[in-house]
Order: structure tokens, then sequence, then C-alpha cells
């Protein structure tokens, strides 16, 4: 079979290309939360100087107000109003608007995984989809069914399930997904990738072994 099995390469290929969209949307919009909260942090440190209390001189709580458009237009389209303690909460490292993207990122992951690439694997090799094994995608199904079905707290039967991150949750807990996590779960999926594609294609392991392999590169033949 080897190398030249070129549906197996492009499948792979583009379960690369999609992870490393996930990767930067997550980069993106973790630096877009950190932004935020820096410059409200600035803006609610200039009012509790002047006002030297947590409100302002008339007694009124400090407000975030979240707009599409300048909030001195009349025509002002307000998306959301937050007491700005909220809104820096929120937008911390590590907070919910952060842990929201994490969740829909693995729930998205697991999905183009079992609907896409294992469906395009399975075809190239003329197998079941079921053949087609990436333990570290399994371990995302669990996590998945506990964001969507069980308010994010996973069971301790799925724990037990959990095949590459087991050390990395609690049975009986909520599921967080601190900011080193995240991306260890995208080395892992790499690592997880290249071992499945180096295995079904025989492709011989490096000195350092199988293991050590990070990543696998797919690279366009050289014309002669």
């Amino acid at each position: 079979m080897g190398l030249e099995n070129k549906a197996f390469l492009a499948a792979v290929q583009k379960f690369q290309d999609f992870l490393r969209m996930q990767k930067g949307a997550y980069t993106d919009a973790c630096a877009a939360y950190q932004s935020n909260h820096r410059e409200i942090s600035i803006q609610v440190s200039k009012v509790l100087k002047t006002a030297r209390r947590k409100l302002d001189s008339k007694g009124v709580p400090s407000i975030v107000h979240t707009s599409v458009k300048d909030p001195t237009a009349p025509d002002v389209v307000v998306q959301t109003t937050r007491l700005s303690k909220e809104f820096l909460e929120a937008n911390s490292r590590n907070g919910s608007n952060e842990q929201q993207i994490c969740q829909a990122i693995i729930i998205f992951v697991f999905t183009y995984w079992d609907y896409v690439t294992r469906h395009e694997l399975a075809l190239s090799l003329g197998v079941e989809k079921n053949e087609i094994f990436l333990p570290i995608a399994g371990d995302l199904r669990l996590l998945r069914h506990a964001i969507i079905h069980d308010g994010g707290v996973l069971s301790g039967a799925s724990h037990k399930r959990l095949e590459v991150l087991g050390e990395y949750f609690r049975p009986g807990q909520v599921v967080i997904f601190p900011h080193d996590r995240m991306h260890h779960i995208f080395r892992l999926l790499d690592r997880g990738v290249a071992k499945l594609t180096m295995e079904t294609l025989d492709i011989p392991a490096p000195p350092g072994g199988i293991d050590s392999v990070n990543q696998i590169a797919i690279g366009q033949p050289q014309k002669r």
C-alpha cells in the first residue's frame, strides 16, 4: 500500500489543514480576549482613581457597553450590557469566553474527524469506518458528550474510558481547558495523526521511534 495511497495522504493533509485553522482561530481569539481585558482594565482603573471607590461619582457601577457601532450614534445596537467586573472575568485567561471557544473547537474537531476524515481514510483503504482508530479522537468524543449532554461534567464512567487525556481531567468535575492544556491537545492530535499515517502506510520509524514523531509533513513529489 505505502505512499502510493494518494487518497489516504490527501485526507490526512486535509485534516492537518483543518487543525491548523483551529489553532489559528483559538490563538487569535485568546489574543482578542486579552486585548479586551487589558483595555477595559485601564478604563476601570481610571474610574476607580477618579471616584476613589468601585462606583462612579453618581454612585453608578462601572459598566461596559459592547456595541457594533459608535456608542454615541443614535442608531446604536447594543449587544450586551455588563458590569465591568463581569466583562473582565469573561475575558480573563481561562475565563468563560476562552472556555467557550475551547469547547467549540473540541466539538468541531471531533465532528470533522468522525464525519469527514475518518470516512475518507476508510474509503481510501477499502475498509469500514469503524476500523480507523485515533485514540485522542476517541477521548474528544467523550469530552464532547460531557460538554453537550452533561453540562460539561465528565462522568466517572467516561473518565475511565479516556485513553490519552485521563490525567488532565477529574471524574465528576467540569472539564476545563487551560491555555497550556489546549495547546497540548493540539500537539497530541498532530502526533496521533502522524502515528496513524506511519503505521497504516508502513513508513519506517525514525531513530527515536514512532512515538518521537510530533507531526508528519506531506509534500508534493519533486519534478525531475
